[in-house]
């Protein structure tokens, strides 16, 4: 949205790596200083909202295994998570312990 900064994000896999892919576009975890969404990209440069939430809902992040793959998420007080499956190694859990500690303490780790 016009004047929204983004924070940090996160992008899932592509399900054309992955076998039996259930989305058809990549998806991927947005902070920004106004909300918290996930969203799918349908282009380069175009994305479409799949949820949102408001900032002061944020209560940290986590990765887990599930099966084979990583699952990223972002928890929130009062609403269930957001999460997308994949990424790189080491990469969801660099992400969930960022969104922790901006949880914590209103910043994000350098």
């Amino acid at each position: 949205q016009p004047g929204e900064r983004v924070l940090t994000s996160y992008l899932g896999e592509t399900p054309s790596s992955r076998a039996n892919s259930s989305t058809a576009d990549p998806q991927m975890l947005v902070l920004t200083d106004r909300r918290i969404f996930r969203a799918s990209i349908i282009a380069p440069g175009r994305t479409f909202v799949l949820e949102q939430a408001e900032p002061g809902q944020l209560n940290g992040g986590a990765s887990e295994l599930r099966g084979n793959q990583v699952i990223t998420m972002v928890l929130f007080n009062g609403r269930q998570p957001m999460s997308v499956t994949g990424g790189t190694a080491g990469a969801p859990g660099r992400f969930a312990e960022a969104i922790t500690v901006l949880a914590r303490t209103g910043r994000l780790p350098r």
